[in-house]
């Protein structure tokens, strides 16, 4: 957890932690307000085994940078990106065409990102169980009984914020 170094370490700097870390699976880069897609693109490069990154408050990330994290971070289950306000629909269908594992991504006041790509997120990603935007908020379990979520077409309908909750099997 690397998260609210105050400015310790710049993206270079980084660069040699992530080097120095092969099988990392979980980091989170919360607050890291130094680091831009240097160091996204050094954790792609060097921790491609990662299940789990945070780098919520990053505002100089673009999505060059998790083009190459989707890409070379295939297996990467857990992904918030909130208020990484440089970040687009791009962003998303990245993860959309790479990281077919992903189950729960926060990505809270993302402006640039639509409720489209979103949608092709939730085709693309079948294990996706969670999912928080400004504009929509769903838990969606996995399990054979549960009442389906509304079509992709349907989503435009539901309500701005909305949680589901289903019975899990026994």
């Amino acid at each position: 957890d690397l998260s609210h170094n105050d400015g310790g370490f710049d993206s270079q700097t980084f660069a040699g932690v992530a080097k120095a870390c092969p099988h990392l699976k979980v980091l989170d880069l919360t607050n890291c307000y130094n680091l831009d897609d240097e160091a996204i693109a050094a954790v792609a490069r060097y921790c491609s085994q990662l299940e789990s990154l945070e780098i919520k408050d990053l505002g100089r990330i673009t999505d060059a940078a998790m083009k190459t994290l989707a890409q070379e971070c295939a297996q990467l289950r857990r992904l918030d990106v909130s208020w990484c306000v440089k970040l687009t629909d791009a962003t998303i269908q990245s993860l959309a065409q790479s990281c077919l594992q992903l189950d729960c991504l926060m990505a809270i006041h993302c402006v640039d990102m639509t409720r489209q790509a979103f949608r092709t997120l939730k085709v693309k990603c079948l294990r996706l169980s969670f999912l928080r935007t400004d504009f929509l908020d769903i838990e969606i379990c996995t399990n054979a009984d549960r009442a389906p979520l509304p079509e992709i077409h349907q989503w435009t309908q539901l309500p701005l914020r909305l949680r589901r909750h289903h019975r899990k099997l026994l």
